[in-house]
């Protein structure tokens, strides 16, 4: 602990309230103020306890789809193209073919990204489903493959294109007799990179998911050809033995596991204002997965409402700032002053909602018995303490 003197604090006092003057009154004097009660500034440093890493089953409906393998990482894209399909049973069906762009990548960024598209066969909504689901039996047609790709990209935001089964596409353009549900894209063996794509909703209509169809009359004699860029789309990601090291606690997106913390704050005494607190947490680069597109402090950090349900939490969280030595710094001074008080269920530490729910990054932090005791996690703080003079 490191007391501040209380003429300093007296110092500081003049400065930013104006009450000290040559004159000084009962109102603004601080020999009155100060008579009784001492006012002493501490700085402590917290300790964590203890961490936890858990997997929380998101539906990833983000601003971008992930499809790919990338060491134990597997992403699978779903999407359903909404836009009106004209009811046309005398048109035949010359070529389909779907362009996505891409926007971000994690892995090699000169492997393969190889793929087939199967037709899902049951509804299916963005906003609940879930890998499982997907894995379920029924959800999409496995035996037949209604697409494929094979390529790499040249750039971080180039295109890629596939040709789909005209067969299929046939039986969507008559939804009188056929409910279209969309395609399931999903990674084969010998993909080694996992890139991530535009969703449906971008600003740029030239960058979303597009469905080009040319079709003609049975007779021959007219051609057009429409371009479908309204759907629905998310991707699915799984990712196999995560936590393996109990010295670190993990964040991962697009898989989503999450991490607890807990501090001890009892050696700060009931009553205490806290003036400052800020978590430090250190990144282990050499066992975190991260793309060029990451950013060390694209983490939130909220606090928990419950110990029993470590789902729970307040939805804003304090985004971090780049600190000493490689380390991120949170600033927590709300949260510190409720374990003061007695309210303390801990922190939990997820990645920032843009970045869980559409990439699959991994961040992993040196944990509460790190060998290193320098790179454990700590809350440094400052508070004030009221003494009473003897």
């Amino acid at each position: 602990m490191k007391p501040i003197s209380r003429f300093l604090l007296i110092i500081v006092s003049c400065f930013l309230f104006g009450s000290c003057s040559e004159d000084p009154n009962l109102l603004n004097s601080l020999d009155t103020r100060f008579t009784d009660i001492d006012i002493e500034v501490i700085v402590d440093t917290l300790e964590a306890v203890s961490s936890h890493s858990f997997r929380q089953y998101i539906p990833m409906n983000g601003v971008y789809n992930m499809l790919g393998i990338t060491g134990g990482h597997q992403a699978i894209l779903a999407m359903q193209f909404t836009q009106g399909f004209s009811q046309r049973d005398t048109v035949e069906v010359l070529s389909a073919q779907v362009r996505l762009r891409g926007v971000t990548w994690i892995g090699d960024s000169t492997g393969m990204l190889m793929f087939n598209a199967h037709k899902i066969l049951r509804p299916w909504n963005s906003l609940s489903v879930t890998w499982d689901s997907v894995q379920s039996a029924g959800f999409y047609e496995e035996s037949v493959i209604r697409g494929t790709y094979s390529g790499s990209l040249k750039s971080d935001t180039g295109f890629v294109t596939f040709d789909l089964d005209t067969a299929m596409v046939r039986q969507w353009i008559r939804p009188s007799t056929f409910t279209q549900n969309g395609i399931v894209l999903v990674p084969t063996t010998g993909s080694s990179l996992a890139r991530g794509f535009t969703a449906f909703g971008v600003d740029s209509v030239q960058y979303v998911p597009t469905l080009t169809v040319i079709a003609r009359n049975l007779s021959g004699t007219v051609t057009d050809t429409t371009e479908f860029t309204i759907g629905n789309d998310t991707f699915l990601g799984n990712i196999d033995n995560l936590i393996t090291d109990p010295a670190r606690f993990y964040v991962q997106s697009g898989v989503v596991y999450r991490s607890t913390l807990m501090f001890d704050a009892s050696p700060i005494p009931r009553g205490a204002i806290v003036n400052q607190a800020d978590l430090i947490l250190h990144l282990d680069r050499t066992a975190s997965k991260l793309s060029r597109f990451s950013g060390d402090t694209l983490q939130a950090v909220h606090i928990r409402t419950s110990t029993t349900d470590s789902s729970k939490f307040e939805t804003e969280g304090a985004i971090g700032k780049g600190g000493d030595n490689g380390s991120t710094v949170y600033e927590l001074r709300h949260p510190v002053q409720l374990w003061v008080n007695g309210i303390n269920n801990g922190l939990l530490i997820r990645s920032s909602s843009l970045l869980e729910f559409s990439a699959l990054d991994q961040f992993v932090f040196h944990g509460p018995t790190s060998s290193d005791t320098a790179l454990r996690p700590k809350v440094r703080v400052m508070y004030s303490i009221e003494r009473r003079r003897q």
